[in-house]
């Protein structure tokens, strides 16, 4: 048996690596980017890519967000509504989840 748990134990620590390699990590400390982080990954970069510089979706690293919604309040109605391309969020994810992801977006990618 203890030859068994071994391995398992392996790729288990393998696939957990897999499921955020590239994806950029929020501060230590901070529970609600933490969050938006794990929104992002299983939300949102299969549209931005990993780290946020785009892929069917557009980039949306650096100063770009901030420029084009200098108010946090903005990309929220965004992510909460939808536009263009981007399907909405409001009906998937709560109000808090939201600010935490456009956190994430804003401050760490």
């Amino acid at each position: 048996m203890f030859r068994m748990l071994i391995p398992a134990l392996a790729i288990g620590s393998v696939l957990v690596g897999c499921g955020s390699a590239g994806t950029p990590n929020a501060p230590e400390g901070d529970d609600l980017l933490g969050q938006g982080r794990g929104i992002y990954v299983s939300s949102c970069r299969g549209c931005h890519g990993d780290a946020g510089g785009g892929n069917r979706g557009p980039n949306i690293t650096g100063e770009r967000l901030s420029e084009e919604y200098p108010d946090i309040a903005d990309q929220i109605e965004v992510v909460t509504s939808g536009r263009k391309g981007m399907p909405s969020f409001g009906d998937l994810l709560d109000p808090s989840e939201i600010e935490a992801v456009v956190r994430y977006t804003r401050e760490v990618l």
